[in-house]
This record gives structure tokens, C-alpha cells and sequence, in this order.
């Protein structure tokens, strides 16, 4: 969009929420859009009443999943020695990845997460 372009904001109530806008006749029978940029929002009445129905609502929950692979003596002492394949890099491990996504489960406890290892 070239920044000579202005913006123009339409605020509609739900019936007129499909009307093509941008569409509208400008300059002759061109249509709005190529002059100018055009945006649709709700209206100051339907954004009221939708924040009045979210201040009720209790909060969900936060679930975070880790998985990582538990790597024993035997695996970290193979991951070692290899060396990568056509080019291709050795896929990285993350034996603490389970620990860390609990640390960061755990940061958000007020807003009602779980942290669990399995």
C-alpha cells in the first residue's frame, strides 16, 4: 500500500457487518478500495456488549504439553558420536525440556495452569 494512501474506518452495526465497503463507487465507477484503504470494525455497541459478557466469563485454564524423549546413559553416549547424515544436522536434544516446561507451567499458576510430569 503506497503511503499516500489514506485509510478510511467503517464502525457498522451486525446488519450492514457483510456489506462489501470497499466496493462503493469512488471517482466515477472505480471502486474504493483503489483509492483508498478500507477497514470495517464493530460498532461501539456491539464492542460494549461483548466486553460486558467477557468481564463475567471466568478465565479457562492454561494446559501446556512438553514431550521430550528421556535419553539414558546409553542414548547420550550414542547422540555423541553422530555425525550428520547427505548434509543433514543431528537433531538436537532436550533432556531438561520436561523440567523447563513445568518451570514455565508453573510461572503462570495464578492464572489457574497445572503442571504435571508423566
Amino acid at each position: 500500500m503506497p503511503p499516500s494512501k489514506s485509510h478510511i474506518i467503517f464502525a457498522v452495526s451486525p446488519p450492514l457487518n457483510s456489506f462489501p465497503f470497499s466496493a462503493l463507487p469512488y471517482k466515477g465507477s472505480s471502486p474504493l478500495v483503489l483509492f483508498k484503504s478500507v477497514s470495517i470494525i464493530p460498532s461501539l455497541t456491539t464492542l460494549t456488549r461483548l466486553q460486558d459478557s467477557l468481564a463475567s466469563r471466568k478465565p479457562a485454564p492454561i494446559s501446556l504439553s512438553v514431550i521430550s524423549k528421556s535419553m539414558t546413559r546409553t542414548d547420550l553416549a550414542e547422540y555423541a558420536t553422530l555425525q550428520p547424515h547427505n548434509g543433514a544436522e543431528v537433531e538436537a536434544i532436550l533432556p531438561m525440556a520436561a523440567i523447563e516446561g513445568m518451570a514455565i507451567a508453573r510461572l503462570f499458576a495464578n492464572v489457574g495452569s497445572t503442571a504435571r510430569s508423566y
